[in-house]
């Protein structure tokens, strides 16, 4: 018999820099499949918006299901101004609250 988790709940925050508590920037949750609706997630920038990749943070969930987990995160923004473009990278760290639900084979 094979135990596996499916993913229940999630609850996550995100911090600037290396800050896990206090005000968060942004804050999401969910249930079950919604987490596919959170893969990248656009926060205010410099002259625009920034914008979060997840993707690595949902494969760490879905690798080792742990009930809290905290990653870093890389802010991405492309500025361009008078044909000069560059890019602005900013770290943030997400902090989550996992549940499953247990499902025997």
């Amino acid at each position: 018999m094979k135990n596996n988790k499916t993913l229940d709940h999630f609850k996550a925050r995100i911090f600037t820099g290396s800050r896990t508590t206090g005000e968060p920037e942004t804050d999401f949750s969910g249930n079950g499949e919604q987490w596919q609706d959170y893969r990248t997630i656009k926060l205010p920038g410099f002259d625009g918006s920034q914008t979060l990749n997840l993707d690595d943070f949902w494969l760490e969930v879905f690798t080792h299901q742990g009930s809290k987990v905290t990653a870093q995160l890389t802010g991405l923004e492309t500025i361009s101004k008078y044909s000069n473009t560059q890019q602005l990278k900013e770290l943030f760290t997400i902090v989550a609250s996992l549940t499953y639900i247990r499902e025997d084979e």
